[in-house]
């Protein structure tokens, strides 16, 4: 099973490679230098778009001192796994005031759980299916907490300019991250955020159950 979860993964992040494009294209227009399918050079902090959705939530990406600040590695603009990347957030817009408000209710973290979780999709049908995908291993019936931080750390790494899978990005620990989101999820401070986990996850469930996410962002 370790073997084929390792190859599943090589999958996912293969296909993700090639899909993220056209999600990327689709929300903010083309990227300059124009990102492509078959190559990772042009994405990551240096390409403008792919650099906004991987940047901290608490970070101004608008700003062009701060941007520029970030891709330097300052180390009070350090991009790592203690943050919240943009991605996760809905509308991949961070309410500095609210952290957690539209925190996992991303369209395009919804788009790539999916992406992964189904061995073939219509709107991609040009792309080879593949039917060792780690949702089909692992016997995936719902979504759940180590389900949405796999397919965080996958999309992470296809928004990357990293050509091969490492734990550690430059100051990005994946592992951290994966681990991060877990326990935002199973580790609750109370009844209360227990209840707005539980209410997440639920949204999610019928989220993919519809797949009313995949033609909007």
């Amino acid at each position: 099973l370790r073997k084929g979860s390792d190859m599943a993964r090589g999958d996912d992040a293969g296909n993700l490679k090639l899909a993220v494009v056209v999600w990327v294209d689709e929300i903010f227009g083309p990227s300059q230098p124009p990102l492509k399918p078959t190559s990772k050079d042009e994405r990551g902090l240096e390409n403008d778009n792919t650099g906004r959705l991987l940047c901290p939530g608490e970070y101004k990406w608008d700003d062009a001192e701060i941007r520029t600040l970030i891709r330097q590695g300052h180390a009070d603009f350090l991009v790592t796994a203690q943050s919240w990347p943009i991605f996760l957030y809905a509308g991949h817009k961070c309410n500095e005031a609210d952290m957690e408000e539209g925190l996992f209710k991303s369209a395009l973290l919804l788009k790539a759980s999916y992406f992964i979780t189904l061995p073939y999709i219509s709107h991609f049908k040009n792309l080879a299916a593949t039917r060792s995908h780690v949702a089909s291993l692992i016997g995936l019936r719902k979504v759940t907490p180590r389900l949405i931080a796999y397919v965080a750390v996958q999309l992470r790494f296809a928004l990357s300019s990293a050509n091969t899978w490492h734990v550690v990005d430059i100051d990005f620990n994946h592992e951290e991250f994966y681990t991060a989101i877990v326990n935002y999820f199973e580790i609750t401070p109370g009844p209360v955020a227990a209840a707005e986990v539980a209410n997440l996850l639920a949204w999610w469930n019928r989220c993919v159950t519809t797949n009313a996410f995949m033609y909007s962002y």
